[in-house]
């Protein structure tokens, strides 16, 4: 019941999304967070070990302290709203990365904890895939409204095959060096908690070389400039959002990354004026 009434709720905050900062943030914040506290209630009352419910309960604590800045946000102006949402993300994000510590109780590290992180690797591996194929739907759609020019279809192409290195990239070989590191590892929270939050670099990532591509294609002669820009970005913060997880989690298998978006960042983008031949991201592999 949780579950369904999260998606009841997220469907709603994604419709309010658009208008956040316009005439409507109440349908934004107000689903959020009611999707964030009712699962966080419920796991508070009803975990399986009392550490857990312990945990849950200092969980709605912080939510507790960030949800008078997203109400004052809401309430404010447009202008200023953001800032105020900046601080209430703010809270969030230490109290989540602090596994939300509570004045006058001892912390109890991780490694104590029953945890699911096969389930959770499953969850990171399906996001990843959807992910890519929002990409490639984006891409579809920008040669459907440009389909007899050559550079379009050149472009999207090259594109195309920057995808296939991207997704070979991770489950090419990544994907084992993950699963096996969190198998052995003694505290797999840690391990899956850093893997979440790389997320968020591979899907900025993804967003702008998806971008980067629709607007090089249907705004090539006045945003060549930007648009090259985005197709070298995108790959580069998605290879060094991995590297940073690889070199904080798992063995040798940074260093490839690094180079890749190293590269990546060095080369010059097309549209600025040099002739650019687009780099095998496919070597950035492992």
């Amino acid at each position: 019941m949780a579950t369904l009434a999260v998606m009841g709720l997220a469907l709603f905050m994604n419709a309010g999304t658009a208008n956040a900062f316009n005439d409507a943030p109440r349908l934004f914040t107000v689903p959020m967070m009611l999707a964030l506290a009712v699962p966080a209630t419920y796991a508070a009352v009803a975990a399986t070990t009392p550490h857990l419910r312990r945990h849950f309960r200092h969980v709605l604590l912080w939510m507790a302290a960030s949800a008078p800045f997203w109400i004052i946000g809401a309430i404010a102006g447009p202008e200023i709203r953001i800032w105020w949402w900046a601080g209430a993300a703010g809270i969030d994000l230490i109290g989540t990365w602090t596994a939300p510590p509570v004045p006058g109780n001892t912390r109890r590290g991780t490694q104590r904890l029953e945890f699911d992180a096969a389930h959770m690797l499953e969850r990171m591996r399906l996001f990843l895939i959807i992910l890519l194929g929002e990409t490639v739907l984006t891409l579809g759609r920008v040669i459907a409204d440009h389909p007899s020019e050559p550079a379009t279809l050149l472009t999207a192409l090259g594109v195309f095959l920057a995808l296939i290195c991207l997704w070979a990239v991770y489950f090419g070989r990544a994907e084992q060096l993950v699963v096996r590191r969190v198998s052995a590892s003694e505290d797999p929270i840690r391990s899956v908690h850093v893997g979440m939050n790389v997320i968020y670099g591979v899907v900025a990532g993804l967003v702008m070389l998806a971008a980067g591509s629709e607007t090089l294609i249907a705004h090539a002669q006045d945003r060549a400039g930007v648009s090259g820009v985005l197709l070298l970005a995108g790959p580069a913060i998605y290879l060094l959002s991995q590297a940073i997880y690889f070199h904080l989690d798992s063995d040798g298998s940074s260093l490839p990354r690094y180079t890749g978006a190293a590269v990546l960042t060095a080369v010059p983008p097309p549209g600025t004026g040099s002739r650019y031949t687009p780099p095998s991201l496919c070597s950035s592999s492992s």
